[in-house]
């Protein structure tokens, strides 16, 4: 719809993630490096880490915490964990007392959120890079298989 919108009125449609929308929502404490956190499907996690507020990757989907490989995605020594189950994750990451994980438990503000993805949308815009169209993220495969029989055979009109 937002693109739609966009081509209409002839104006750039800038995409903002879910983990983006949560990071600028929600980090206060100013670290360079920040988890973002949110719900997966059958209690599992989607997980992306940040560095001085840019993304250092792709996004993960974890279906449990023990399976995650912390280093590889970029969290070591102090790191802010925003988003779904932080007090789980920071508890999760265990590390000498000077590296303690600072965490921020919180939802998606909903009373923010325009604002949050304004303000995140208008950041991208003023950098002067040039802006992408929005699409999807996709953190993990779909279930669904293709189909095992032949579909019907389309006549031409």
């Amino acid at each position: 719809a937002a693109r739609g919108l966009a081509l209409g009125l002839n104006v750039p449609a800038i995409g903002v993630t879910g983990f983006e929308a949560m990071r600028g929502a929600s980090a206060m404490n100013g670290h360079a490096r920040q988890l973002v956190s949110l719900p997966g499907p059958r209690d599992g996690y989607y997980l992306q880490p940040f560095q001085g507020g840019q993304t250092m990757g792709p996004a993960h989907a974890a279906p449990n915490l023990d399976g995650v490989d912390w280093t590889a995605m970029g969290v070591t020594g102090a790191t802010e964990i925003i988003g779904h189950n932080a007090d789980l994750i920071s508890g999760f990451l265990s590390g000498a007392p000077e590296e303690r994980h600072g965490h921020v438990t919180s939802t998606l503000p909903t009373t923010e959120l325009a604002a949050t993805i304004g303000r995140i949308a208008l950041a991208k815009l003023t950098r002067g890079a040039a802006i992408a169209r929005p699409t999807p993220v996709y953190v993990r495969p779909a279930d669904a298989a293709p189909a095992r029989e032949k579909g019907p055979t389309i006549l031409p009109c």
